[in-house]
């Protein structure tokens, strides 16, 4: 959980640390706040779906350009859908892959909790991330 605000305030320096102070003016802008660590922002919304909302969005950052690979499971480790992604730009921007609340052959999943997984593999090399979060489809 996060706490969000629909206002910042940000304290301005200029290049050599004096205050910057910009008069009467007001300028405003579109800010992303995307936390250091990704597994903060792995995560499913809305969360549950299925009654207002057809699907959820599976929302991940990349902070380089990566394969991404996104499995849904039941509780009893069952997969239910699996989605593949190659070389997704690392734009530290929020990506998302959207899931309809069917399994792999097409069908309605059951009302549940579901086990959601990513596993990110940097395009370039290094070592795999792997992710987990829950999804809930209520119908």
């Amino acid at each position: 959980a996060y706490d969000v605000s629909d206002t910042i305030a940000l304290a301005l320096l200029d290049k050599n640390g004096n205050d910057f102070d910009p008069g009467n003016q007001e300028e405003a802008a579109v800010l992303t706040v995307i936390p250091d660590n990704p597994e903060e922002a792995f995560s499913t919304y809305p969360n549950p779906f299925g009654r207002r909302q057809a699907y959820a969005r599976i929302n991940f950052y990349l902070t380089e350009n990566a394969d991404v690979d996104i499995r849904i499971f039941t509780l009893l480790g069952e997969l239910v859908w699996h989605r593949q992604e190659s070389n997704l730009p690392g734009n530290r921007n929020y990506n998302h892959i959207t899931w309809n609340g069917k399994n792999d052959k097409g069908q309605t999943v059951l009302n549940g909790v579901y086990i959601c997984t990513i596993q990110i593999s940097p395009t370039g090399g290094g070592p795999a991330k792997r992710y987990i979060t829950k999804v809930a489809y209520i119908k």
